[in-house]
C-alpha cells in the first residue's frame, strides 16, 4: 500500500499544474475542469483554484472545453465507462495517479504506478492503516506504533 499524505498529494498537483502550464498550445481551450466523484472533485477543486479554470459540477456542461479529472486511473474503466455514457471525445484529463495495468493514460499525471499497489489518497485516511501481513495474510492495522486487527477488515 502507498500511503499520501496532504503535503505529497499538493506537490503531486502542483506537478499536473506545471505539466498544464508546459503545454500551453495542447491545453490553450480548456476554461473549467470537472471532477468525477468522488476522488476526483478534490483535485477538481484545487485544479480550479491553480489554474484559475471554471470548476463544474453540472455533468451536462462537459465539453472539449473542459478537464476532466480523477484522483486515480486504476484499471482505466472508470474512465472509460464516463466518455462512453457521454459519448464524449477529445477530451483532455488529469489524475494523480496512472497505474500500469491502466487501459487509459490521463493527458497529465503525477505519477504512474509501476507496482500497482493500492494508494492511499490522504482523504482516505482514518486513524487505521490497513495493511496485510506478509507471512500470515492476516489483516493488520497500525495505531500509534500497535498491530491491532481492522474492526472494518475482520
Amino acid at each position: 500500500m502507498i500511503n499520501i499524505s496532504w503535503e505529497q498529494y499538493v506537490k503531486y498537483v502542483d506537478v499536473i499544474c506545471q505539466e498544464f502550464k508546459n503545454k500551453a498550445l495542447f491545453v490553450r481551450d480548456i476554461d473549467s475542469v470537472y471532477g468525477i466523484p468522488r476522488g476526483g472533485v478534490i483535485l477538481a477543486v484545487l485544479l480550479s483554484h491553480k489554474l484559475n479554470l471554471k470548476y463544474i459540477d453540472d455533468i451536462k456542461k462537459i465539453d472539449s472545453n473542459v478537464l476532466v479529472v480523477d484522483d486515480i486511473f486504476d484499471s482505466g474503466n472508470t474512465i472509460n465507462r464516463f466518455f462512453k455514457n457521454l459519448n464524449l471525445i477529445n477530451i483532455k484529463t488529469a489524475a494523480i495517479v496512472v497505474n500500469e495495468k491502466s487501459n487509459i493514460k490521463a493527458s497529465f499525471y503525477s505519477f504512474f504506478n509501476i507496482s500497482n499497489e493500492w494508494i492511499n489518497f490522504p482523504y482516505e485516511d482514518c486513524k487505521y492503516k490497513c495493511g496485510r501481513c506478509h507471512d500470515t495474510g492476516e489483516v493488520i492495522l497500525y495505531e500509534l506504533g500497535e498491530s491491532i486487527k481492522c474492526p472494518s477488515c475482520n
